[in-house]
């Protein structure tokens, strides 16, 4: 673990930067709608379990309903865990397009059992 850990941070945290937000924060921007949670994982993933507030996109959708997220909101990625490439691969794509995205250290299962 302590290889693929050190893996992801060289090649893939300078482009997927973490949410700027500690939990409780996170918590009060989503209520505020200031913070939009995007989970990108399967539907019925989603529908099996997710963040409350947040919003579904599967990663494999995300280019063709880029289009939904374009607001002046900061958005929050998250799938399954703390390395699950989606959420890598779904900030890197949003911000590519200009919108401001960063990702949830952990994911719904952590989330979960916090």
């Amino acid at each position: 673990m302590s290889e693929v850990s050190t893996l992801l941070t060289e090649k893939l945290h300078p482009r997927a930067p973490l949410m700027p937000f500690n939990p409780k924060d996170l918590k009060k921007a989503v209520q505020a709608q200031e913070v939009l949670l995007l989970d990108v994982r399967p539907e019925d993933e989603f529908q099996a379990g997710h963040i409350p507030g947040s919003i579904n996109i599967p990663i494999e959708q995300l280019d063709t309903k880029q289009a939904l997220l374009k607001q002046n909101k900061h958005i929050v990625v998250y799938c399954r865990g703390p390395y699950c490439l989606w959420s890598y691969e779904a900030v890197e794509q949003l911000q590519q397009a200009g919108i401001v995205a960063s990702r949830l250290p952990e994911g719904y299962p952590e989330w979960k059992n916090s």
